[in-house]
């Protein structure tokens, strides 16, 4: 059984972001006591036949004994128009886990094409995304209370290109627009979403 996964975005026959994707497997290692040898992700990836310089979706599921296994598969960039507020205070994602039925059931519930989750009145991730928000003053912050530490928000932390703050639902008024960030939507992406596709679960 494989507890954990990464997934790692090819593009251009390349693998992005790997260096956060190693840290993130060394911590779960670490974290749980794993007794295998931790996978060396740049050695999967350069073992992958790449079929063409277009967008690859590496899959890597493993366990804490060192066994894994992958899965390449095209990457297709979601296409999302509403989204909806959920209070889910007990979901517990810090780790990549490969068991996701938790927030696949909550999306599944939702009317909206995308869930933000929420915790407590504080936000968190959507269902398989990172968020930020713009401030027209500060720039994009993104919520300190995230569910999944991303590689993708570590890395424009790291760069300074993003700040954390407190958001929550009561003050997601005081921003003007938002975007996903994630291991394939870096936040260069046009993509931008207007506060009004946000909606409220009644």
């Amino acid at each position: 059984m494989y507890l954990f996964i990464e997934s790692i975005k090819i593009e251009h026959f390349r693998p992005c972001l790997l260096d956060y994707h190693q840290k993130r497997v060394n911590e779960t290692f670490h974290h749980w006591k794993g007794k295998g040898r931790i996978p060396n992700l740049m050695e999967i990836a350069s073992s992958i036949k790449i079929p063409s310089r277009e967008v690859y979706k590496l899959r890597i599921l493993y366990n804490l004994d060192g066994n894994f296994k992958t899965e390449i598969i095209k990457y297709s960039y979601p296409e999302i128009k509403t989204f909806e507020l959920v209070e889910a205070p007990e979901l517990d994602y810090r780790f990549k886990y490969a068991d996701r039925v938790a927030i696949t059931q909550l999306k599944k519930e939702s009317s909206a094409d995308e869930i933000i989750i929420t915790q407590n009145g504080k936000i968190t991730d959507t269902s398989f995304s990172n968020l930020v928000f713009f401030d027209s003053d500060k720039g994009w912050a993104t919520p300190k209370t995230y569910l999944l530490n991303g590689v993708q928000r570590r890395f424009l932390l790291q760069q300074k290109l993003i700040y954390e703050a407190d958001i929550t639902v009561e003050n997601l008024k005081d921003y003007s627009a938002f975007k996903l960030i994630n291991a394939f939507l870096p936040i260069s992406m046009k993509e931008t979403y207007s506060m009004s596709t946000v909606g409220f679960r009644q």
